[in-house]
């Protein structure tokens, strides 16, 4: 019998020291409010502020709760507790609940959801998932533009800024002034060359395809489900790295074309 109520004694100390109401633990462990109540009096436990309630987070350990469960760091509100309160924060499992309710997360489950040993994971919802946590969000400081480039054995020709939308008569134009001057530069034959091209619609337009074929340009039928033979792709990565590596923003056009 000492053996038992020395049992519960722990148990009720423990279930104190994590932040629970007198109500709680005794429905835990199986006895009467008073004795829990005792037993904090006599361990100098203090009481829950209020009717119950835990204290409320701030703000800033409130934004980094929400980061640390959008990473996956916490799964359950438990686990959160734990970690946190071993680092010297006061937050309870149940204040994390309503912070997370309130910050579009769902509780989930694993099945099979009478399993008691799996405790139930907290997830951002589905909608909210796809637009805040895989969605780049937006560059203020800086704009996009579109380009146009072509790239050879010899190495890299020359880029053009597209100022709109890019059509068959815009698109022979560019072939007009720039393939072909980048042919002359690299010492290359418009009969000795093999272009390839994605099939956008200015691309795989008549008008560009008589261009093409008018100049004698041999054109590669461009595959687009054998993402692995991506030439083009491949090829636009080199320039990539290089424009990643630059240790400022590009400004111009000029500064572009001299990396």
């Amino acid at each position: 019998m000492a053996q038992i109520l020395q049992a519960k004694s722990l148990s009720i100390e423990a279930h104190l020291r994590q932040g629970m109401s007198a109500a709680k633990v005794a429905a835990i462990v199986g006895v009467s409010d008073t004795m829990v109540k005792r037993h904090r009096r006599k361990l100098e436990i203090p009481a829950f502020e209020g009717k119950g309630r835990p204290a409320q987070i701030n703000a800033t350990l409130a934004r980094r709760i929400v980061c640390a469960f959008k990473n996956e760091e916490f799964l359950t509100t438990m686990e959160a507790a734990g970690q946190l309160c071993s680092k010297g924060f006061t937050v309870q499992p149940p204040a994390i609940r309503t912070l997370l309710k309130t910050s579009s997360f769902t509780c989930e489950q694993e099945q099979p959801l009478k399993v008691k040993s799996n405790p139930p994971f907290w997830r951002l919802k589905k909608a909210v998932t796809k637009k805040t946590k895989n969605a780049s969000p937006p560059v203020c400081t800086g704009v996009h533009i579109m380009v146009w480039k072509c790239f050879s054995s010899k190495g890299h020709g020359k880029i053009v800024k597209i100022v709109q939308n890019m059509d068959s008569p815009k698109y022979v134009a560019v072939l007009q002034q720039d393939l072909l001057k980048t042919l002359e530069e690299q010492n290359l034959s418009k009969s000795e060359i093999e272009f390839l091209h994605n099939n956008a619609k200015s691309h795989t337009a008549a008008n560009t395809k008589k261009w093409l074929k008018k100049e004698g340009i041999e054109v590669i039928n461009f595959l687009p489900y054998l993402s692995y033979l991506d030439l083009i792709e491949n090829l636009w990565a080199y320039s990539k790295n290089k424009l990643y590596k630059y240790k400022k923003a590009v400004k111009s056009m000029r500064e572009l074309r001299a990396l």
